[in-house]
């Protein structure tokens, strides 16, 4: 399935190919909820990091900054974002699970989503123990730098926090043989962005309409109200076969391909994550399997 802009659409819309190209969305968005319901189970019951695991080392070095539960928290949240989306847009009829798609509404979840999974296959992306140690340190200075940066703010209506210091983690990243110099306000240590993340792992990405970056790009796009997101991928421009009404009434589903599209997609990113973090809890090497 591939969506190109509304310029290349075809100029007349003929009613059954618009109607069965949304049936075709709207069975893989409900496939691909359902995919995500098994892999939120599957999490929910996923055994302890295995002895001599890649992952169990890891944890030992960081200690109390452990990656295998920062991952298992980041892969959870996505599942249960998946769920948050399957409640806003399915809907039971007597004829089975139908979907209703807002324009805007499902593309904040389906980033957000992206945003945490790709995270967590970043955090394990690297074959290299030290690499991974390092992902692991720089995520955590972000979240010391925001918790520390936050705390005037949330001190004003709740209880206020100690600070929080940057000792444990300097020591970690000390034993682990990484070059402290600057640590942790230099760049190396800055938080990686979302686009930076998603370009990097991409070489894991298979099966892939359009890359992970450009899902996340257009989930923005939508989630934003921006018009360029709308114009862009309006496939149904133009003159409707039956008159203006019928025009009208396939309008209002004009995002359901697009959106069928970036959800496979994120799925699939968190198909390779979990898969990614079974390796790495079970077995004692961290070379991907292709």
């Amino acid at each position: 399935m591939s969506y190109g802009p509304a310029e290349q659409a075809p100029k007349v819309l003929v009613p059954a190919e618009v109607r069965q190209r949304l049936a075709d969305s709207r069975d893989l968005l409900l496939s691909r909820l359902e995919h995500d319901q098994e892999i939120e189970s599957t999490l929910h019951t996923f055994p302890e990091v295995q002895p001599g695991s890649v992952l169990e080392e890891d944890d030992r070095i960081l200690g109390g900054y452990a990656l295998s539960p920062l991952v298992l928290d980041l892969l959870k949240t996505a599942t249960q974002i998946s769920g948050s989306l399957r409640a806003m847009i399915v809907v039971e009829t007597e004829g089975g699970a139908d979907v209703s798609a807002p324009l805007h509404g499902p593309y904040a979840l389906v980033r957000a989503h992206m945003e945490s999974t790709s995270q967590a296959l970043w955090l394990m992306a690297p074959q290299s123990r030290r690499a991974r140690i390092r992902r692991c340190i720089q995520h955590w200075c972000s979240e010391v730098r925001l918790f520390n940066g936050f705390q005037h703010e949330w001190s004003k209506s709740f209880a206020s926090r100690e600070s929080i210091g940057y000792e444990d983690l300097r020591a970690i990243a000390s034993e682990a043989g990484l070059t402290l110099d600057g640590f942790p306000g230099r760049k190396l240590w800055a938080p990686a962005g979302s686009g930076d993340i998603l370009k990097s792992i991409e070489f894991a990405h298979e099966g892939a309409m359009i890359t992970w970056f450009n899902s996340w790009q257009l989930c923005s796009g939508f989630a934003h109200s921006k018009q360029w997101a709308s114009i862009y991928f309006n496939e149904h421009k133009g003159t409707a076969t039956d008159g203006e009404a019928m025009a009208s009434s396939l309008g209002s589903e004009v995002s359901l391909p697009v959106l069928a599209t970036v959800v496979h997609e994120a799925g699939l990113l968190l198909d390779e994550a979990s898969r990614r973090y079974g390796q790495l809890s079970t077995r004692p090497h961290a070379a991907w399997p292709r």
